[in-house]
C-alpha cells in the first residue's frame, strides 16, 4: 500500500515538473506544497527516512527554479503578468525557506526570508546593470563617438527599467523588499562608476572636434537621465553616490579643451584671412571723392574689419 505523504511527494514533483513546461498554472504547484505543508506541520513524523531524500530533491529543484525567476522576473513575468503569478512565486520561495527539512540541510541561511530575498535581488540587480551595459555599448571600444552614445543609451535603459519597476514591480515585491529603491541604489551606484571610468579616457583624447558633437548631446541626456531619476525615486538625492553625480564637473575639462581647439581656429581664421587680404576698399555708386557723412564706403579688408 501506498502511503499517504509518498502520494503527495509524487503528486508535488509531478505538478512542478509542468509547471517548468508551462502546462499548469503557479497557483496549482501552490496548492500542491500547501498540501504537504499543512501534514508536516501537523504531524513531524510524516515523512518516513526514505521519503525525506525525496523531498530535499524536489525542493532543492524548486528552489533553484523559484530563485531563478525572480532573479530574472522581468523576463519571466513580463509587465507582472499572469495575474499574481509573481507574488505566488515569491511566496512559494519563502515557503521553502522556511521548510524545516530545507532548512536543515542549508544551516547558513539566515533567519529572516527579507534577508535572503535582498541579497538575492542587490546580486540580480547588479547582474541586471551588465545586461543593460552589454546592449548599450558599442562592438568596437575604440569607436569614441560610439562609446559616448552608448552612455546615453545606457542612461535610457536605466530610466526605463526603473519606470517598469514602479508600474509594475512595485507591488509584487512590497512585502519583502521596495525593488524600486533596491534596483535604484544598485543601477545608480554601478552607473556613477561606468561614467566615471569613461570620462577619464574620452578625456585624454585629442580628437576633440570628432567627439564634440557627441559629447554635448550625452551631456544633455545625462541632464535628463538626472531630472527622470529623481522623479521616479526621490530618495536617490539622499545617496552617497548622488553627491558624486557631478556631470558639470565630470565636463569641464573636456569644454576647456573644446574652447581652446576653438581659439586655435579664430587664429587659423584671421591668419589666412590677412593672407588673403588684398586691402581694397569699396564705395558706394556715386560716393567716390565724398567726404563726412555723404561718404558711404565700405570695405572687404579683413584689417579695416579689426580697426574700425
Amino acid at each position: 500500500m501506498v502511503r499517504e505523504s509518498f502520494r503527495t511527494l509524487a503528486y508535488l514533483d509531478l505538478v512542478f515538473q509542468k509547471y517548468k513546461v508551462y502546462e499548469v498554472p503557479v497557483w496549482s504547484l501552490l496548492n500542491g506544497y500547501e498540501e504537504l505543508y499543512g501534514n508536516m506541520k501537523r504531524s513531524a513524523a510524516w515523512l518516513n527516512e526514505f521519503e525525506k531524500p525525496i523531498l530535499i530533491d524536489t525542493l532543492e529543484e524548486m528552489h533553484s527554479h523559484y530563485k531563478t525567476q525572480i532573479s530574472n522576473y522581468k523576463e519571466y513575468f513580463p509587465k507582472n503578468k499572469p495575474d499574481e503569478a509573481l507574488e505566488s512565486t515569491i511566496l512559494l520561495l519563502r515557503m521553502i525557506f522556511k521548510n524545516p527539512v530545507f532548512r536543515e540541510i542549508h544551516p547558513d541561511l539566515p533567519k529572516s526570508f527579507r534577508i535572503e530575498i535582498k541579497d538575492t535581488m542587490v546580486h540580480a540587480s547588479n547582474s541586471r546593470f551588465k545586461k543593460l551595459l552589454a546592449l548599450s555599448s558599442p562592438l568596437d571600444e575604440n569607436d569614441l563617438e560610439e562609446v559616448i552614445g552608448g552612455l546615453a543609451r545606457l542612461s535610457d535603459l536605466l530610466v526605463d527599467d526603473i519606470i517598469a519597476d514602479y508600474k509594475y514591480f512595485k507591488k509584487p515585491f512590497e512585502i519583502e523588499l521596495d525593488i524600486v529603491k533596491l534596483n535604484a541604489d544598485v543601477f545608480f551606484n554601478r552607473f556613477i562608476g561606468v561614467l566615471a571610468a569613461q570620462f577619464v579616457s574620452l578625456l585624454e583624447t585629442a580628437d576633440v572636434p570628432k567627439i564634440a558633437t557627441n559629447m554635448f548631446a550625452l551631456l544633455k541626456a545625462l541632464r535628463a537621465f538626472d531630472s527622470k531619476y529623481c522623479r521616479i525615486y526621490p530618495g536617490i538625492k539622499k545617496s552617497p553616490a548622488y553627491k558624486n553625480f557631478t556631470i558639470e564637473d565630470w565636463i569641464a575639462p573636456f569644454i576647456l579643451k573644446w574652447l581652446d581647439y576653438l581659439s586655435t581656429l579664430t587664429v587659423e581664421w584671421v591668419t589666412s584671412a590677412v593672407k588673403a587680404d588684398n586691402f581694397e576698399a569699396t564705395v558706394t555708386e556715386g560716393g567716390l571723392g565724398q567726404t563726412g557723412e555723404d561718404s558711404m564706403s565700405h570695405s572687404s579688408s579683413i584689417s579695416d574689419l579689426f580697426t574700425a
